[in-house]
């Protein structure tokens, strides 16, 4: 999606429905927000903030041990695509990381996400 502001509105709907968000949407759902990270506007970055500290409530303890896990043994085709769509995440969200201390030291509510976002990463 090339405008932010679109998808902005767009993620703050899914944020209302977030108990309907699967590993699928949430790995579609992970570059935009990346993609929103980096908007100089204080209301996309809030929403984009918000919708991953939920997000990584849910998803972040299951993609992480999921990376770290020993690779099965044997052919489980579901289990392998799974474990690709935990890769993906798994990318995405140190991409996250990255962008965390910038945001930080802004002033306001981005700040506070930001902060509050890298406590519940680090925590998974």
């Amino acid at each position: 999606m090339a405008d932010n502001s679109v998808l902005a509105d767009v993620v703050s709907i899914v944020t209302e429905k977030i108990d309907m968000v699967t590993l699928d949407i949430f790995t579609c759902l992970l570059p935009l927000l990346n993609g929103l990270l980096v908007s100089d506007l204080d209301r996309h970055l809030s929403i984009s903030l918000d919708i991953l500290l939920k997000l990584v409530r849910v998803f972040g303890s299951m993609v992480y041990s999921a990376v770290l896990a020993s690779t099965p043994v044997g052919v489980d085709i579901e289990a392998e695509q799974r474990l690709e769509r935990y890769n993906l995440c798994y990318i995405e969200l140190e991409r996250v990381k990255r962008c965390l201390p910038a945001l930080t030291r802004r002033k306001g509510s981005v700040a506070k996400s930001a902060h509050e976002l890298s406590l519940a990463l680090e925590a998974v």
